[in-house]
């Protein structure tokens, strides 16, 4: 094949992966799309490196033709060439960065011990590989792709390791200069830098707000269980949501009565979320377990803040708007009072499920306390129904629908297993697809070179790095929520 015709047959396959993507949207591909998939990715993969030869060959035949030279050494692939792959070049190689035996061997080496829960790196890896396909108004794939491939250079992981270990103080070779340079061009492009300025890049591979939307662990509202999570590369996500058409029976010869939808456009905004991870001297060895500690101890301090901003933020300034917050400024619609103030029964679960419209019911799940949980499990003395072996870890799943036990939610302690506080929330039952989170991909480091300890005012052994992020959530749909409310 002529390099137009690599070209064209490389523009057909980019269509036709968008084309699979699209049509599945936020689910997962059938069968016969994972088939077709992984063939045109081969094919991909195949034709690229076939244009790149066939680019290479005739760069070497205008070079021997204007310097009649008898021997040409061949174009060196660099990390710098990033500015000028297409998408199809970009997909390709950064998928051979995600895909190499170096980043599994980084995922692999993530200790739970540090990070608190167990790691799938093989998830996170699938997960980054989406977002290089991915490509819509909040989400530019190809400029994801751009920062990874530079980001994951041989240079910038040593010069990393070297900011990391010495700040503006690290020496670094003329190559490590150059692609500290590319990916802050990278990140610009990105709007990424916008923030704050003299921080650095995390390399994709370690990047909490990355990795861990990707993987399983206690968050679940990042496992994708209490939220519908979505990476973007700007500042706000924004949607487009609607309550439904309205069909009517009409007879023959009659004029249609409209039932066109009301398009509603919900947005979900950003904050700032800053947070500083310390880390022992010895940390700087070879990359793999350098990037490993990093990425572990990075996404440790990150999570357990994002469980509490996602249950209890208020949504102003700051915080994002957490589920709790979220449903009672639809008081009107979502809120079911508790039958008795100050305590709570069997019943209230059953109103609490008998409001959620039907069509949410299905995809609904519970969020509450452990202790609002525990206190279910009792009712069985009052309603033979809620019957719950006490050998098993809690009361799930609730009248056919799972429970998420979230202990930053409202407690529920004293007479009748309720607290005696006001304006308590102790359960919120609905379709937490309609609960959006928005990471915007790409997090900042800055370095302390030592941590002192406060009291004898000596080196503590450790460096640290102050890293900051942009995260945001809030219900795009509200009518998809009921919540349980006592007021006194």
């Amino acid at each position: 094949m002529t390099i137009e015709e690599i070209r064209a047959r490389l523009e057909a396959i980019a269509g036709e992966l968008r084309s699979i993507n699209e049509s599945a949207g936020d689910s997962d591909l059938t069968a016969e799309q994972t088939a077709r998939w992984e063939e045109l990715e081969t094919e991909h993969g195949t034709r690229t490196e076939e244009l790149r030869t066939a680019e290479r060959a005739e760069k070497v035949r205008e070079s021997r033709s204007r310097w009649g030279a008898i021997q040409v050494a061949p174009v060196k692939d660099t990390d710098t060439d990033v500015r000028r792959l297409d998408r199809g070049g970009l997909q390709s190689r950064a998928m051979r960065l995600v895909d190499s035996k170096e980043t599994e061997q980084i995922f692999r080496d993530v200790d739970p011990q540090v990070l608190g829960f167990d790691f799938d790196g093989a998830r996170a890896q699938e997960h980054i590989s989406k977002l290089v396909r991915k490509n819509d108004r909040n989400f530019r794939g190809d400029a994801f792709a751009r920062y990874l491939i530079a980001s994951e250079s041989d240079a910038y992981r040593s010069a990393f390791g070297k900011l990391m270990a010495r700040g503006s103080n690290a020496v670094l070779t003329a190559e490590e200069g150059r692609a500290v340079e590319l990916v802050e061009e990278m990140r610009a492009a990105m709007n990424i830098t916008t923030d704050g300025q003299g921080g650095y890049g995390i390399p994709v591979i370690i990047d909490p707000t990355i990795i861990l939307t990707g993987q399983g662990h206690p968050n679940d509202f990042l496992t994708g269980e209490l939220a519908r999570v979505e990476s973007i590369t700007n500042d706000e996500w924004k949607g487009v949501s609607s309550a439904g058409a309205t069909s009517y029976w009409t007879t023959e010869g009659t004029t249609m009565t409209g039932g066109e939808p009301t398009l509603a456009q919900p947005t979900v905004t950003t904050k700032k979320l800053t947070t500083l991870v310390k880390y022992s001297f010895e940390v700087q060895g070879d990359y793999p377990a350098f990037a490993a500690e990093m990425a572990a101890v990075m996404g440790a301090s990150h999570s357990e803040t994002l469980v509490s901003g996602f249950t209890q933020g208020t949504g102003v300034t700051a915080q994002p708007t957490g589920i709790v917050t979220a449903v009672e400024a639809n008081a009107s619609t979502s809120k079911v009072m508790v039958t008795t103030d100050g305590a709570l029964g069997a019943v209230d679960f059953y109103n609490v499920r008998d409001a959620l419209p039907i069509r949410f019911r299905s995809n609904a799940r519970w969020l509450m306390h452990t202790t609002v949980n525990s206190a279910i499990r009792q009712f069985g003395t009052v309603d033979p129904n809620f019957s719950v072996n006490i050998t098993e870890e809690g009361a799930s799943p609730l009248f056919g629908r799972p429970v998420n036990l979230n202990d930053y939610m409202d407690n529920a302690i004293g007479s009748g297993g309720v607290t005696s506080a006001s304006d308590v929330t102790p359960a919120i039952f609905g379709d937490f697809r309609n609960f959006l989170i928005a990471n915007r991909v790409g997090a900042t480091v800055e370095t302390m070179q030592h941590v002192i300890d406060t009291t004898t005012g000596n080196p503590t052994g450790q460096r640290a790095t102050f890293m900051w992020a942009r995260v945001g959530s809030g219900i795009i749909n509200a009518n998809a929520f009921r919540y349980l409310h006592q007021s006194a």
